[in-house]
Formats: C-alpha cells, sequence, structure tokens
C-alpha cells in the first residue's frame, strides 16, 4: 500500500507511530468498514468512508467496475462523452491558451506558469496552517501544540 499517503505534514512522533504499527490486512478493513458504515448516516463523513471501504475492498480483491468504483470514491459516476464534446473542449483551449503550436505542449507550458516549486510549497504551507491556527485560537480554545 505504498503511496496511498501522497504527503504528511503532522507532527513526526505521529507519523513514527503509525509506521511502527502493523500492517492491516485489507480484508479486515473491509469487515471494518462495513461494520462502521452501517452505523453512519448519510453525509460527509458516510461518502468518505464508503470511498476507503470501496478502495479496501479493491486491495482485497474485490471485482468492481471503473464506473462503480468512481462513483463510491468520488460522488459522482463518470459518463461517456461523444467524441465531439472533446473536440469542441480541445477548440476552446486551444482559443484561449497563449503561443502557438501543438496544444498539449501550450497547456503544458501554462501549466508550469501557475505550478509553485516544490521547494516553496511546504513553507508555505506552513505559514498558512500557522495562520488558520492563529485566527482559530481567536474562536475557540485551542489545545497547545
Amino acid at each position: 500500500m505504498d503511496g496511498l499517503v501522497d504527503a504528511y505534514y503532522g507532527p513526526p512522533e505521529l507519523k513514527e507511530q503509525v509506521d511502527s504499527e502493523p500492517v492491516v490486512e485489507p480484508e479486515a478493513l473491509v469487515v471494518e468498514s462495513d461494520a462502521l458504515l452501517a452505523h453512519l448516516e448519510d453525509g460527509w463523513l458516510r461518502d468518505q468512508a464508503l470511498g476507503l471501504r470501496t478502495y479496501a475492498g479493491k486491495l482485497a480483491g474485490e471485482e468492481l467496475s471503473y464506473s462503480d468504483e468512481v462513483e463510491r470514491c468520488y460522488g459522482v459516476r463518470p459518463q461517456r462523452q461523444a467524441t465531439e464534446v472533446y473536440a469542441e473542449a480541445h477548440e476552446r483551449l486551444g482559443e484561449l491558451l497563449p503561443a502557438d503550436g501543438p496544444l498539449p505542449e501550450r497547456y503544458q507550458a501554462w501549466r508550469r506558469t501557475c505550478t509553485i516549486p516544490a521547494d516553496l510549497v511546504v513553507p508555505a504551507l506552513r505559514d498558512v496552517a500557522a495562520d488558520l491556527r492563529s485566527v482559530t485560537a481567536d474562536l475557540v480554545e485551542l489545545p497547545t501544540e
């Protein structure tokens, strides 16, 4: 299950604790997830638990169509579109993206102008987290760090 969490910015001791625990087998996660889902009302938390249960089921070898997997994980069911829909989208992108040349290259060039360099992301997130903590502390009492 390497790569399941794409980033972790919390306390190092919590990461160490989780890393030292034994890996739970997907089949056990399915059983626990089903029990949890039986007690959750419809809403955001249940949707999140269903997505996790779906992924655990896939890891446990359950067969599931792509459309069912997407719907259970993200709450939307993918639908096929006519080729013309994509052609229209490409045409519109061609009008909106700067420069000339192949659309994929122009799109990638534009994306690079909107990307934050990796070495700035973590410091920026730490600054934002500190600001959010400060604003939240003005509203409610927070535990000490």
